[in-house]
């Protein structure tokens, strides 16, 4: 038993020992938000919150028209466990980042357990899935959610490259095991697909020459599926996408862009001191610059290193064949547009790096040394290393620091790359959504200066200028953005918003047309169009294009929203309430769905589930203003005035400008008889909604008993006229303006 025990924990220590230095240097990152692309493959995905639609996540039209991330991309494995996160975790980063966290330990593990296969030695092994875990390089791919895609290709290449190994065993089922993990790698980044490459080479490397054919064999599935699958991404799915452009660049420039990257990436396996998340790359440098020489020489040296390795049959050497081979789809040979350079591009690469290194360092530790005993030669040898690991853990911590906070992200990537427009972008869009509007202006300003044909930029520093009610600023910039690129989407649609903002109703419905026009699937500029025939009293118009943001989009839950608001200012219960529940089956917890629908059960006279409503978003909202309106009109209803007007001015307390307090508290106060504090209440809702049709009757009728008030009455009265839709008010307000006209004393109301 005692000697089990002992042989289990050998086996098993250096497992714990992997996990420790794993989680160490990404501990204090699971406390860290979402951050930059995070928004928008996560918290805005709404393709992700519905398992039940799982296959639309493999679906061409979901990576071609609906996918936000740069256009050819085609990751569905890492989509799909976003939609799994999103089922355990809802939008709470912390089991996302457990996630990343727990798959990087997993590979960790497996670059130990390879290792000892690939390195023919465990201390070596264990040595290069040590280095692995704190490798400062990695902070990319691990403490930023979205890089999900490299963990996860990283693991199913490690299976399929382990089921080949098991296959070389003569255990046929590893064979047939590689090859049905090999497409779950290409669907996790396109990384993978130098696979079959490092098969082929650990082939060369492991068997003698004369053995290689009969070796090879079992690679012609990774080869048929691999030409499968760059088919589909080229033929298929890039025939529905539109293709990035990127700089152009003249033959010579595009190689020593190549020879940048090289060593850019370089730096990041070997030397990580300066990870930075918007890495330059120049357009156009000589022949002459050191950085080229610089890769050059590397290369040679490389190429030196693989091909004795090769003769010599050396076996760590094949991790620098790995490295080699990895980086091949990253350096771009084939431009990379949006980021050309980034650090979680190396993840793949450092597995061949650290089985390098360990197996350097193993083979250092045995070497017999003039002078020196076995011993002190080892005890060096891990000194050394202790120093080593301590020292690139430590640095690992200090820049997932970064990950956890957007500020000090951009803030560090602006220092390093002062010329990154990207990142003084996103520094703008951080401050943003701080609210922290002068110093989101100046980064949106530099990112101008630096960049002035980026219409995103304009765009968004109108967004900043038109929260600080500079309208006429934000409109400017717009326009730019428009002028820029008359197609976009995002400037049209601020601008239309703005003009409805402004009353400017016929400039918002010709911006929103015009989107329409350039993009008839876009549900939200119905949604705006909706708005602004309501606004006009067109409600067939409105109820239309309510209805073409719904056929556009089914789960639209704004749209809904607005279909059953206007339904309930149309007095048309059974579709307002058929709209509510519409939008309940798409969200049981939607609290503004259950609010809606106890407003609309308490117009029906439905007191006892309009109860249960308000019942079930108090338990969601216990402090929401909205709902103690909710609960003083249900009040009113049982004829317990004291009761709704309790709730009222606990409303009123928590939102002093709150339209539909101000109003019914003022009708409370009009039938006490206390007129003028009723006026003033009226007259605050005007001002928060002044296209409130009860208030403005109200204070008309208020005016009509006060001497010298007619001309006041008449305007509200006006007022009234216009919004009212049904009819019968329609007319009576008529009468009473003509008989105000003729200066009759007495007015029937």
């Amino acid at each position: 038993m005692k000697r089990f025990i002992r042989t289990r924990g050998r086996v098993l220590l250096p497992y714990l020992v992997l996990f420790l230095a794993s989680a160490f240097p990404y501990i204090h990152t699971l406390k860290g938000p979402f951050i930059w692309d995070d928004d928008f493959l996560i918290t805005d995905n709404a393709a992700i919150r519905d398992l039940n639609r799982t296959f639309h996540l493999f679906s061409i039209r979901y990576w071609s028209t609906e996918h936000t991330g740069t256009p050819g991309q085609y990751r569905p494995i890492r989509t799909l466990t976003f939609a799994l996160s999103y089922r355990l975790w809802g939008l709470n980063p912390l089991g996302y980042r457990l996630t990343n966290l727990a798959l990087y330990i997993l590979v960790t593990w497996l670059v130990y357990a390879l290792g000892r296969r690939v390195l023919r030695d465990r201390t070596g092994a264990l040595v290069a899935g040590l280095l692995f875990a704190v490798h400062p390089a990695h902070t990319e791919a691990v403490a930023w959610i979205k890089n999900r895609s490299e963990i996860l290709a990283c693991l199913f290449v490690f299976v399929s490259f382990w089921g080949h190994l098991k296959g070389e065993e003569r255990r046929r089922w590893g064979f047939v095991l590689s090859w049905f993990t090999f497409p779950l790698a290409l669907l996790s980044k396109e990384v993978a697909v130098v696979l079959p490459l490092l098969l082929a080479l650990w082939v060369v490397y492991t068997f003698p020459s004369h053995q290689w054919l009969r070796n090879a064999i079992p690679l012609i599935p990774h080869f048929l599926l691999l030409g499968i699958y760059l088919g589909f991404l080229f033929g298929v799915l890039g025939k529905h996408v539109p293709p990035s452009q990127g700089p152009e660049l003249t033959w010579k420039g595009h190689v020593t862009a190549v020879l940048w990257s090289i060593w850019i990436y370089a730096l990041d396996l070997f030397y990580p001191l300066y990870l930075n998340a918007e890495h330059l790359l120049p357009k156009e440098i000589g022949f002459s610059h050191p950085v080229v020489w610089a890769s050059l020489i590397l290369i040679v040296v490389v190429g030196c290193a693989m091909f004795g390795g090769l003769r010599q049959k050396r076996p760590w050497v094949y991790g620098l064949a790995w490295a080699a081979v990895s980086l091949l789809p990253v350096i771009n040979i084939h431009y990379i547009t949006g980021r050309p350079l980034a650090d979680q591009r190396v993840f793949l690469a450092s597995v061949g790096v650290c089985w390098f290194l360990g197996g350097v360092i193993s083979t250092l530790s045995r070497l017999p040394i003039p002078g020196l005993s076995p011993t002190q030669v080892r005890l060096g040898v891990v000194t050394g290393l202790l120093l080593l690991l301590t020292s690139a853990g430590v640095y690992a911590f200090q820049r997932n620091r970064v990950w956890i906070d957007p500020i000090a992200l951009y803030e560090d990537t602006v220092r390093k790359s002062p010329e990154a427009e990207r990142a003084y972008y996103n520094l703008g869009n951080t401050y943003k959504a701080r609210g922290e509007w002068e110093k989101a202006v100046l980064a949106y300003q530099r990112a101008i200066e630096i960049n002035p044909g980026y219409e995103g930029s304009h765009n968004n520093l109108g967004l900043v200028y038109y929260s600080q009610g500079k309208y006429d600023k934000a409109e400017e910039e717009y326009l730019k953005a428009l002028r820029i690129q008359p197609n976009a989407v995002a400037p049209r649609m601020n601008l239309g918003v703005l003009y409805k903002t402004l009353g400017r109703l016929h400039l918002a419905e010709e911006q929103f047309k015009k989107l329409v026009d350039l993009n008839p699937s876009l549900p939200e500029a119905y949604l705006h169009l909706g708005d602004i025939y309501a606004m006009r009293g067109q409600w067939e118009e409105a109820e239309k294009a309510f209805g073409i943001a719904i056929e556009i989009a089914p789960r639209n839950a704004p749209a809904f929203m607005q279909l059953a608001q206007l339904h309930l200012r149309l007095k048309r219960w059974k579709k307002a309430l058929m709209a509510v529940d519409r939008l309940l089956e798409m969200d049981e917890r939607d609290a503004d769905a259950w609010l809606l629908r106890a407003e609309l059960l308490i117009q029906m006279g439905d007191l006892q589930e309009a109860r249960v409503a308000l019942e079930k978003v108090r338990s969601m909202k216990p402090h929401d203003p909205q709902v103690e309106v909710q609960w003083g009109l249900w009040k009113e209803k049982q004829g317990d005035i004291k009761g709704a007007r309790m709730h009222y001015e606990e409303a009123l307390k928590q939102t002093p400008r709150d339209p539909v307090a101000n109003l019914k508290l003022g009708e409370i106060l009009y039938g006490e008889g206390k007129v003028a504090e009723a006026e003033k209440y009226f007259l605050s809702a005007l001002r928060a909604q002044p296209d409130l049709l009860q208030a403005h009757l109200q204070l008309a009728r208020i005016y009509l008993d006060t001497p010298g008030s007619r001309k006041k009455a008449a305007s509200h009265l006006k007022a009234a006229f216009r919004l009212s839709s049904n009819p019968d008010v329609r007319r009576r307000i008529q009468r009473i303006l003509e008989v105000l006209e003729e200066g009759t004393e007495e007015v029937s109301r």
